[in-house]
């Protein structure tokens, strides 16, 4: 069997996690098949194949562009695969060969993500979203997700039978679990402890405004936001000088993994406030490094951080600061949550749900 993956995102926070580590688990168990791997032209020459049996293709279009509806096909045609994997909705809607897709989640359904969204040019974007994410979902032949509730909702919202929909957990992220920390990092990066750390994008699904605001509950903390600085971070970081917060809310912009790391090992807990989540990554990384985790009850997330957090209504900024201020002041409730959060990202496993894809591709097949 010749497996295609379409692997354009593998550097990209979130779905890139999830591509690498799929790539890296399923050349681990499976020697037998050949696999065909797609990347664009940033990534093509310094990627490392796993191993003999998966080679490399140049596919260099941006992902949700243009060339990528119009001449990714024509690639993938070529090397002939049997079937193909597509590891978010964006498939091409000329592809009419056999494939699977992973929808992770359906943020964009539900919740505008870009500033300009009453703009004519953003409703055209939202427009070919539906279309192309119904595409993907209608003419695969199995769909994979990553939790139980994304899976409701795309049976609720795409009107697809359980029976074509996969659920295969994800893993937990060990990338930076090896990775030393940079001396120096907090002073560098103007952190004072105590603080409470958030780690992703600030889109307004990510709920930060709430954080921020909740601040004012916790005179004692600070917060240190980590993610690349955008027109949100930017809104952020607005809302904090009008809260007059500017001192207490740091926003670090992008971070070397040795900084991060750092971040995480001096943080005294890690918040995670999204109204919508497919799965949640950031949170198991936080409970693998030993933080108390103050969760959103929200979506996934009671799903996948089961005991191993301290849920908040993630519309009430009062019940956040509250959830906040016991696991900050707490040390009983602090250890147990980190004991429980080791023996919940034990349950993950990314060896596991590279057994449970392959085993989707060749039911797929037949």
């Amino acid at each position: 069997m010749k497996i295609g993956i379409d692997c354009r995102m593998i550097k990209a926070s979130g779905i890139g996690r999830y591509v690498s580590n799929l790539v890296e688990n399923l050349a681990k168990i499976d020697s037998e098949n050949s696999y065909i791997l797609f990347l664009q032209k940033k990534d093509f020459e310094s990627y490392e194949l796993p191993a003999a049996n998966f080679n490399k293709v140049l596919a260099d279009f941006p992902w949700n562009s243009f060339g990528e509806q119009t001449k990714l096909s024509k690639i993938i045609n070529k090397e002939s695969p049997d079937i193909m994997h597509f590891p978010h909705f964006n498939v091409p809607l000329f592809y009419n060969k056999k494939f699977i897709v992973t929808i992770h989640d359906l943020t964009v359904n539900k919740y505008k993500t870009a500033r300009g969204s009453k703009s004519p040019g953003y409703q055209f974007k939202y427009l070919a979203y539906k279309k192309i994410i119904k595409h993907a979902a209608e003419k695969s032949l199995k769909i994979l997700t990553l939790s139980d509730f994304t899976k409701t909702e795309i049976r609720r919202h795409l009107g697809i039978p359980r029976e074509n929909i996969a659920l295969t957990y994800g893993g937990v992220p060990k990338e930076l679990t090896t990775t030393p920390e940079t001396p120096g990092s907090l002073e560098a990066l103007g952190v004072k402890k105590p603080f409470i750390l958030y780690v992703g994008n600030a889109y307004p699904h990510k709920n930060l405004e709430r954080l921020v605001e909740a601040l004012k509950y916790l005179p004692d903390a600070n917060c240190v936001l980590v993610g690349q600085k955008n027109e949100f971070y930017l809104k952020l970081e607005e809302k904090a000088k009008n809260l007059s917060l500017t001192d207490r809310v740091i926003l670090t912009g992008f971070v070397d993994d040795g900084q991060l790391v750092s971040l995480y090992k001096n943080a005294a807990c890690f918040a995670f406030p999204s109204l919508n989540e497919g799965f949640g990554f950031p949170a198991l990384e936080a409970l693998e490094f030993g933080l108390p985790v103050a969760s959103s009850n929200a979506s996934s997330l009671p799903e996948v951080l089961g005991d191993a957090a301290l849920y908040f209504d993630p519309e009430d900024i009062k019940d956040m600061a509250r959830v906040l201020k016991e696991i900050l002041t707490n040390n009983t409730l602090r250890k147990e949550l980190i004991e429980k959060g080791f023996r919940q990202v034990k349950k993950f496993s990314w060896e596991k749900m590279a057994k449970e894809t392959l085993a989707v591709y060749k039911e797929a097949l037949n």
